[in-house]
């Protein structure tokens, strides 16, 4: 009987987790065809299923909020909490962006950074996203431009939206880099295809003031109706 037991809640364990893998799958491809409410409700099934890298995502659609998700910080640091205590890389590098930012927890750079540190080491691009943050802003670390681009960098190439906003920034304003209003506008389309509100309006700046790209008045105006 005990074997028996063994057998059905190892196979129940199998199939508990193939299910939350295949809905976080189905999150992923959701937010990629801009569908972030039915993303954020795959991703909330998944970690049902205990699936850790789904906090994670969760946290941060939660974190920064979509069209249709509205920003919620409290449950961004619950959903962060949940996948760190599983172990779950990027979920502390959610957890360390709660911190730092105080975000529905109080703030907390120190521990903030060691988690965003960990969660960088491990090739996370939510660790990464963070340690950038915090030389940006000088929290916990020297003030570095060079080196915060440096992290976001890596973070963008991963897909992270708002690093790939904030190397728009960065750019746009020759911040640690030399600036490149075409090379602003190359990583704020990126993050506004993703959704950002701050990259959609900051890119139909770009287009209302021909910085980067053609002017184009229109395609200002329809980036505007975006982010609003």
């Amino acid at each position: 009987l005990h074997h028996a037991c063994c057998v059905i809640s190892r196979r129940h364990f199998l199939v508990s987790k193939n299910a939350a893998e295949t809905l976080f799958e189905k999150g992923q491809r959701l937010y990629g065809e801009q569908r972030y409410r039915e993303a954020a409700e795959s991703w909330g099934q998944a970690a049902l299923l205990q699936h850790a890298p789904s906090h994670a995502f969760l946290s941060s659609l939660l974190f920064e909020g979509r069209a249709d998700v509205a920003k919620d910080v409290q449950r961004a640091f619950e959903f962060a909490s949940g996948g760190a205590a599983l172990g779950c890389a990027h979920s502390k590098g959610a957890l360390g962006r709660c911190l730092v930012y105080g975000a529905g927890v109080a703030k907390d750079v120190g521990r903030g950074l060691a988690l965003a540190r960990e969660s960088a080491a491990a090739g996370s691009s939510f660790g990464q996203f963070v340690v950038g943050k915090c030389y940006d802003a000088g929290w916990g670390v020297a003030q570095d431009d060079a080196e915060a681009v440096r992290w976001w960098r890596l973070a963008a190439a991963q897909g992270a939206a708002a690093a790939q906003y904030n190397l728009g920034f960065m750019f746009s304003h020759g911040r640690g880099v030399a600036q490149d209003d075409a090379e602003a506008v190359r990583w704020y389309r990126l993050a506004a295809a993703q959704g950002h509100a701050a990259a959609q309006c900051n890119l139909g700046v770009m287009f209302a003031n021909g910085r980067g790209v053609a002017k184009d008045t229109a395609e200002a105006i329809r980036l505007y109706r975006l982010a609003a």
